[in-house]
């Protein structure tokens, strides 16, 4: 009998080897009745209910596996951080990184549209006060000229400037609303880990605090 057995489960796992060259994939077959029936790999989908049943729960197992390392927050409790915590910290801080340089950036662009804008009322009074007074040489239409032209440059050069500006700060605002709902999450993870008894460090529960007021 424990010969037939074997011999049928042998029969059944040389059924089930994955579609791999054998040069570079050996299969171990089953030796005792103590061995596993299921292969340590993902099955084929089309041959036995065994192999659907594995190929639909694998991904899924996989997605809630990421969903709840997702949910967690490692450096709100005792136990060492995880990966995920990790990566949404140096998300955070990327971020942070990001708006920092945009804030310089947009200091940059607010002190040279404040230059633009005051060297344009001073061509635009200029040339108000030359085309005012009356021609007194052949050269006036040309200054005049070389006025407006200049004026013409400083307008371009303005509207530039105050567009590249509206587009930062909009950028600005985009990258603060993702990270108030990132910080968001983390307060809400917090208050969920304290409500599951979970053990919250002092330093990072009065920060969340902080933030609520």
């Amino acid at each position: 009998m424990g010969l037939s057995l074997l011999s049928l489960r042998s029969s059944f796992f040389a059924d089930l080897r994955p579609p791999f060259p054998s040069s570079s994939f050996a299969f171990p077959l089953p030796s005792s009745a103590h061995e596993p029936l299921l292969p340590p790999f993902p099955l084929r989908p089309h041959s036995s209910p065994c192999r659907s049943l594995l190929f639909v729960l694998r991904p899924t197992l996989s997605f809630y596996a990421v969903q709840r390392a997702l949910s967690r927050d490692p450096d709100t409790i005792s136990h060492p951080p995880g990966p995920e915590s990790s990566e949404m910290n140096a998300l955070v801080e990327s971020l942070r990184d990001i708006i920092e340089k945009q804030n310089a950036e947009i200091g940059g662009l607010n002190e040279r549209l404040g230059d633009v804008q005051k060297r344009h009322a001073e061509e635009v009074r200029s040339f108000f006060f030359y085309s005012s007074l009356p021609l007194r040489s052949s050269s006036s239409p040309l200054f005049i000229d070389t006025l407006q032209t200049r004026i013409s440059t400083l307008s371009s050069s303005l509207s530039s400037s105050t567009e590249k500006q509206k587009e930062m700060e909009k950028e600005q605002e985009d990258l603060l609303v993702f990270l108030e709902e990132i910080s968001g999450k983390r307060k809400r993870d917090k208050r969920r880990l304290r409500e599951l008894g979970e053990d919250v460090s002092e330093d990072e529960e009065e920060e969340g605090e902080e933030e609520e007021e």
